[in-house]
């Protein structure tokens, strides 16, 4: 840390109407402990209001003398010309006299006021803020309350007659087994259990009775009574369930239903899958996929990575061209030991008869790449270009072996036969996409066998600007419950959005603008969170120009994180336009506040605010409140540039609030080196 070497006395010298006549500003070294020669500076034509002795100078710190005008001289009277009218008596004159030695006349001297010297104006260096600071921010109550949905509600009927009265048993034959306090108790009405829930089969009777005895053992560390947790959710259906039946919802009851897994947890669900908004909206997307069709489930594991799709039929079709290893061939290999596989694949997709969201009941074609494979890797650009019967593609496996692979360039040569795409990313890194800025597909999917819920993964929306659909089918890779060596496939989640390096202003600015407003309600820009969220952090770092979340369409969202790109150890931000930074986009609610990253080849430790106090802007105390919160395992320092911009900002809430300390740069200080862009145009 750079200490501060000198000292700054300021003195406002005050006259009665609290007019500032003259500031006197003394800078000397910090060690000095001489005597401040101070009223030197009075100014011409006033005098100290009190004495000397009883004015109290702080060195370093702001002080304030008052001060008085000196009283003038009094005017000689003048001589009034006009003579008496009286008559003056005539006397005998009298014989000159002469005064030896007689003094001169003193001279008479008309005594001007002199005028004092007028207050010298401020710079702007040491004016004073002339905006507002703002109001004071509590995140609880600033950051709006963002409740919203892109599922399209449904308006269930109440369950009545016939149906109301077979819930009211249902319920009445759960609230039977409030009565048993252990597992002799359930042995002993087991018969009568067994004919109220209507349990006859051998394993269902088995699976009761284990229930039972998991009821009623004892309590385990961490687990609670599980007897009185089952007792809990059957109090609270009994006690809600005409409510929920008002609103066309049942409970959604599964103790032994499906054991070994036991829902110990109050579940509703509605009574008409087809009231379900939910499953409602998985069939609308299922509908929108290149390869449609009407079911209610997403893909699981298995049938992403065999590039498989409900409703539809596939077949290898690879021993059709020609230009492919044959089938049979796959597993040989030459004199070197190499495979004859050349790692393409091509399938063959037949619509089911049944598969009611398929009008157009002809075959598709879709061409599959191992990326692994340097033969195929090599051709299949050409392959696909010269078949246009071929509308699909996947890429696996990249940068799995190579992460030097650059698929931006394929990605950009697609022909314009290929309709859907399914990229299988191995690692993190997914800026090949910016290869699809500019073609126009009906389908992608962007699937890794990884942690598809990696905290890295980043996306970059302009790759999608002209993309119709892009599928998701939630899975999780990665869990304990999971045997080891099972592979997994599932749709990546992305909680970052990253603007390429290399796209332009307008194609940063129209990234924001798809991720946050015109595809919003797209699963990959719905963040970790789902329907009704955002991908909620932000990393500019491949744009050095861009200093901020100036210019950028954010839709009034806040962000848990932001990335930038900085050279130096001094991040600069410039005061004048402190208001258009969004800064305040970082304020968020709840404990876990928002962090500001840089990547550079110094780390960042020092916070410079460039420019005057009287330049600042508006409600100026919000966006010091963001970056100061984001900022604060950053900055260790926080720099201005004169003691007025010091006073303004340490007198703020956002400076309070942080136990921000707000120093006047020390000599010698240079932001030289710093990113002091003030960002580019997105006009």
């Amino acid at each position: 840390m750079v200490r501060k070497t000198k000292s700054v006395t300021i003195i406002d010298f005050v006259d009665e109407r609290g007019s500032i006549v003259y500031k006197a500003t003394f800078t000397r070294e910090r060690d000095d402990k001489s005597e401040l020669q101070w009223q030197s500076e009075i100014p011409k034509g006033y005098k100290l209001k009190l004495k000397p002795s009883e004015i109290k100078i702080k060195i370093d710190d702001f002080n304030k003398v008052d001060v008085v005008k000196e009283a003038a001289l009094p005017e000689k009277p003048k001589e009034d010309p006009t003579p008496p009218k009286t008559i003056e008596e005539k006397k005998p004159e009298e014989p000159k006299k002469e005064e030896v030695n007689a003094p001169n006349p003193k001279p008479v001297v008309d005594v001007v006021e002199t005028p004092p010297v007028p207050a010298r104006p401020l710079t702007e260096e040491e004016k004073a803020p002339i905006a507002s600071a703002g109001e004071d921010i509590y995140p609880e109550s600033y950051v709006p309350n963002y409740d919203f949905s892109y599922i399209a509600a449904t308006h269930p009927s109440p369950i009545t007659g016939e149906a109301k009265e077979k819930l009211r048993k249902k319920i009445g034959n759960y609230n039977s087994l409030l009565s048993l306090n252990s597992f002799e108790d359930y042995e002993r009405n087991k018969n009568e259990l067994l004919r109220k829930f209507e349990i006859t089969g051998a394993d269902e009777i088995k699976n009761f009775d284990a229930f039972f005895k998991r009821m009623f053992r004892p309590d385990e560390p961490g687990r609670g009574n599980a007897a009185e947790n089952i007792k809990a959710v059957i109090r609270s259906y009994e006690q809600d369930w005409e409510a929920y039946a008002a609103k066309g919802m049942v409970p959604d009851i599964k103790f032994w239903q499906n054991y070994p897994t036991v829902n110990e947890a109050v579940v509703w669900d509605y009574a008409k899958e087809s009231d379900n908004p939910v499953l409602n909206h998985y069939i609308k997307l299922n509908k929108e996929r290149y390869f449609a069709s009407s079911t209610k489930y997403m893909r699981n594991p298995g049938q992403l990575l065999d590039n498989d799709y409900y409703g539809w039929t596939k077949t290898d079709a690879s021993n059709s061209y020609k230009e492919l290893t044959k089938i049979e061939d796959r597993n040989k290999v030459d004199s070197n030991g190499d495979k004859f596989d050349d790692g393409i694949r091509v399938y063959k997709y037949v619509p089911d008869s049944d598969n009611d969201a398929v009008t157009n009941k002809e075959p598709r074609y879709l061409a599959k790449l191992d990326a692994n494979n340097n033969k195929g890797y090599e051709k299949f650009l050409k392959f696909i270009t010269d078949h246009k019967e071929i509308t699909g593609v996947v890429i696996e496996n990249m940068g799995q072996l190579n992460q030097k692979q650059d698929f931006s360039e394929i990605l950009a040569k697609l022909p314009s036969n290929i309709k859907t795409l399914t990229l299988f990313f191995e690692t993190t890194d997914t800026s090949a996409l910016v290869g699809l800025k500019d073609k126009h597909l009906e389908d992608v999917e962007l699937v890794t066998k990884g942690n598809n819920l990696d905290s890295r993964w980043a996306i970059d929306p302009i790759a999608f600007r002209h993309t119709r659909h892009v599928s998701f089918d939630y899975n999780v890779n990665r869990s304990p419950e999971y045997a080891a060596g099972v592979e997994r496939a599932g749709s990546i989640m992305f909680n970052t959005i990253k603007p390429t390096k290399g796209t332009t202003p307008s194609e940063v600015k129209e990234a924001f603008t798809i991720a946050y407003r015109t595809k919003a309600n797209w699963k990959i820009f719905n963040g970790n969170f789902g329907d009704g969220s955002w991908a909620s952090q932000i990393d500019l770092s491949e744009h050095p120009e861009l200093r901020s979340l100036e210019g950028l369409d954010l839709n009034d969202k806040v962000f848990t994180a932001l990335t930038l790109h900085n050279d130096t150890n001094v991040f600069e931000v410039d005061s004048s336009t402190i208001n258009r930074q969004n800064w305040d986009r970082l304020i968020v609610r709840g404990p876990q506040k928002a962090k500001l990253f840089f990547e550079g080849p110094r780390q960042v430790d020092t916070l410079y605010i460039k420019g005057n106090a009287v330049d600042l802007p508006q409600d100026y105390n919000k966006q010091f409140y963001g970056l100061f919160e984001a900022g604060r395992e950053v900055f260790r320092n926080v720099y201005v540039d004169n003691e007025a911009m010091r006073k303004a900002i340490q007198d703020t809430q956002a400076a309070r609030e942080h136990g921000i300390n707000v120093q006047i740069k020390p000599e010698g200080f240079e932001a030289t080196g710093a990113n002091t862009s003030t960002g580019p145009s997105f006009d």
